[in-house]
């Protein structure tokens, strides 16, 4: 019921600003891409009521379709200067088409000509209710390779973890616990963006992006190349190199996985999205590890890690970790062709254990709330209000992390 509100709403709200002396649309000057030079991303705003179908136009003038841009989105896209792109409504009409200079790489698409309808995101409820998997299932068996489950893990249990198979070692890098303190003062100010729930979801994926991906994967994984530096001091790639497939230059696939992603995570949200960054395919190799962490408070609220593929050792199954309040900790194992959906700008999460296996490859999917635009904003909204216990995990133990935050928000009760 809530869904269907929400959907009726957001039609009205879209409907509303419809203008009746919208300009003619552009259309096409025949123009053609040119040019290799000064590479980098162009940003695309949709300000229209409407979708938009984005498209890169080659030398010869014919359309690559790269993106479905959705109302009140935006986009970015690599590309160079020279380059063509064109907009079009969904029914082929051209809104605009424009040449990417050094001046003019961001790019707001206004509505016009006559009006295309409404747009109305279709309800999927039920068929993504279907893919979720049972949060309480038990790990079955004693090869953790194989598992597909959730595994509460007690405080005195984590303490009990043999140091030599977590985090940086003697002469990797920063000897420290296995979480990040330096980036951790919004997450007191974080609202919840999910009403029920730990903060995260495990399900499968849609049949068709798993086909999708598992043929790309198997055309691709011989074109992987070695994974560019990763900052922020999380992981030890520098000394153990992941590998990677990068979607950028893959862009059938980008846009593939964000246009199944989007409606999956407005559906776990209840909300209008935007997304905000698709990348992958990252490769972990043997010994690799990321200590857990929490994830940009602007842009990087709903997010997913999709699992690909993975070679792993008999019982070398590698959990995503979660930490949950009061000091326990959340493994969730995936198999291919699984996913977990997870509020990452507040809950801490990462793969502390060293992995032990030939390769574990994920694409990550990052998407916040429309109405959103930092923990610093006068007017931010609360949401779904604040998950209480967030600041008693483990990593505020002694007063670190979030819990010097708490008085900043004003909802001490609920931290």
């Amino acid at each position: 019921m809530a869904r269907h509100l929400a959907l009726a709403l957001l039609a009205f709200a879209l409907a509303a600003v419809v203008r009746a002396d919208d300009p003619e649309c552009v259309g096409s000057t025949g123009l053609v891409s040119e040019g290799e030079e000064g590479e980098f991303f162009a940003t695309f705003h949709n300000d229209a009521h409407y979708a938009m179908n984005v498209y890169w136009v080659d030398s010869s003038g014919e359309n690559h379709m790269i993106n479905r841009l959705l109302p009140k989105n935006k986009m970015e896209s690599n590309t160079y200067v020279g380059h063509v792109f064109r907009a079009a409504k969904t029914s082929g009409e051209i809104v605009r088409e424009w040449r990417i200079t050094k001046e003019t790489h961001e790019v707001r698409l206004e509505p016009c000509g006559e009006d295309p309808g409404e747009y109305m995101a279709e309800d999927r409820s039920a068929e993504f209710k279907s893919l979720v998997h049972d949060q309480a299932a038990p790990c079955v068996g004693e090869d953790s390779s194989k598992w597909s489950c959730i595994r509460t893990t007690s405080r005195e249990d984590v303490r009990k973890r043999d140091i030599t198979q977590y985090g940086f070692h003697e002469g990797e890098g920063p000897l420290r616990q296995n979480f990040d303190e330096s980036y951790a003062e919004h997450i007191a100010r974080m609202p919840k963006i999910t009403a029920k729930g730990p903060g995260f979801l495990k399900m499968d994926m849609p049949a068709a992006m798993k086909a999708h991906l598992d043929n790309f994967y198997a055309e691709k994984r011989d074109t992987a190349q070695v994974h560019d530096h990763i900052p922020g001091g999380y992981t030890n790639n520098d000394l153990y190199p992941f590998d990677h497939i990068n979607l950028d230059y893959n862009r059938d696939t980008h846009q593939h996985v964000i246009d199944h992603m989007h409606p999956i995570m407005e559906w776990w949200t209840n909300m209008t999205l935007e997304h905000t960054s698709t990348f992958g395919v990252r490769i972990y190799k043997r010994h690799s590890m990321l200590i857990n962490h929490v994830d940009r408070e602007d842009t990087h609220l709903a997010s997913a890690v999709i699992q690909v593929a993975q070679t792993v050792d008999a019982n070398g199954g590698w959990p995503l970790e979660v930490y949950l309040p009061d000091g326990a900790v959340g493994e969730v194992f995936l198999q291919p062709g699984e996913m977990v959906l997870y509020e990452g700008a507040w809950l801490r999460h990462g793969r502390p254990m060293r992995f032990r296996g030939t390769e574990f490859a994920n694409i990550f999917s990052h998407f916040k709330p429309l109405p959103w635009s930092g923990t610093h904003a006068a007017d931010r909204p609360s949401f779904y209000g604040f998950k209480k216990g967030r600041c008693s995990t483990i990593a505020d133990e002694g007063g670190s992390g979030c819990s010097e935050s708490i008085k900043a928000v004003g909802h001490h009760s609920e931290l």
